[in-house]
């Protein structure tokens, strides 16, 4: 259940409401981009950084809702006409962390700053980069950058290896392993408490 702060709930209740998006890539150490769909910075109560309004966001596209269960992604749109961003597409962002915040604005348009007064839409890992080129008379350069879908490891195979060596790597006091291969002699366990 989402809660609204006491400014979003007024705008809902006048109806009127107007959003802008606020979208973070980053990984631990790295911050990759910190862009706004706003037509000016954005500095959210607490942070160090703004969110820039450079006006590359073109747009982003939530997954459609449906009955079954699929595969849609979280798609995000920059306009990049320069390829400026490609060496983001061949460092590896596969991997980082996006947040998508929705930010609000006041009945007077000025944006609403506290934390609390936005809403997370999608927090995730980038799932894939590239580009989209269109070779019209006037084309376009696109950089898409797609979130992972919340039900993408739902054909995820993961084998583990029991072996007391991998077992031990994982974690040095585990001993569920340590009698896993005894040999062609008789092996005598003991199991519970003793």
């Amino acid at each position: 259940m989402i809660l609204f702060s006491e400014n979003i709930r007024n705008l809902i209740s006048n109806n009127d409401i107007r959003i802008f998006y606020l979208i973070r890539i980053a990984n631990t150490t790295t911050e990759y981009k910190k862009i706004t769909s706003h037509y000016g910075n954005i500095l959210l109560e607490g942070d160090s950084t703004p969110y820039i309004a450079d006006g590359s966001l073109i747009g982003v596209s939530p997954p459609k809702v449906s009955t079954n269960v699929d595969r849609q992604q979280f798609k995000i749109d920059i306009a990049d006409p320069a390829f400026v961003e490609a060496s983001a597409v061949d460092s590896g962002l596969v991997g980082y962390g996006i947040t998508i915040r929705m930010g609000f604005l006041d009945p007077t348009g000025l944006p609403y700053t506290n934390l609390i007064d936005s809403i997370i839409t999608y927090s995730g890992r980038v799932d894939s980069v590239g580009y989209l080129v269109k070779t019209e008379q006037q084309g376009e350069s696109t950089l898409q950058i797609s979130g992972a879908s919340p039900m993408a490891d739902l054909d995820l195979k993961k084998f583990i290896y029991l072996s007391r060596d991998f077992i031990r790597a994982r974690d040095p006091n585990d001993t569920c392993c340590d009698m896993i291969f005894g040999g062609s002699g008789t092996l005598q366990l003991k199991w519970g408490k003793s």
